[in-house]
């Protein structure tokens, strides 16, 4: 089980420490608690996924959905998604090649991440964007 962002709410009415006593006494020594460099990501509550419930952050959430995830800026976007879906193929379509037209053993959650940060960055970056390998 993995904790991300918003440990405000994992208290349920208790304080912290008795909390997380009580999440390591049900899950026993597989239980484990890393706090510290991972902070750093947040730029003091700046990045929209970091930032705790409030004004900031509804201004920041409306801002993403209005103008970055509109309708609109997904279809200005659509050729990006395209060609790196195009490009995904025809990698795999390379890998069937080389391996003389026999089924070929692909590891997909890490070919999906890759499409996916590929998307992403393709988008922010566009034509300065060289893949992720």
């Amino acid at each position: 089980m993995a904790l991300i962002g918003h440990l405000h709410l994992v208290r349920a009415g208790k304080p912290q420490h008795q909390a997380f006593g009580a999440m390591a006494d049900k899950y026993g020594p597989i239980f484990c608690f890393h706090i510290g460099l991972r902070k750093l990501m947040g730029y003091g509550h700046a990045m929209f996924g970091f930032s705790p419930c409030g004004p900031y952050w509804r201004d920041v959430r409306k801002l993403a959905s209005v103008e970055l995830l509109s309708n609109r800026q997904l279809e200005l976007l659509n050729h990006v998604r395209d060609s790196e879906v195009k490009l995904f193929i025809k990698e795999l379509y390379g890998q069937w090649i080389q391996n003389g037209d026999r089924p070929v053993l692909v590891e997909m959650k890490e070919k999906c991440w890759h499409l996916a940060a590929n998307v992403m960055v393709s988008a922010v970056a566009g034509k300065f964007w060289h893949r992720y390998k």
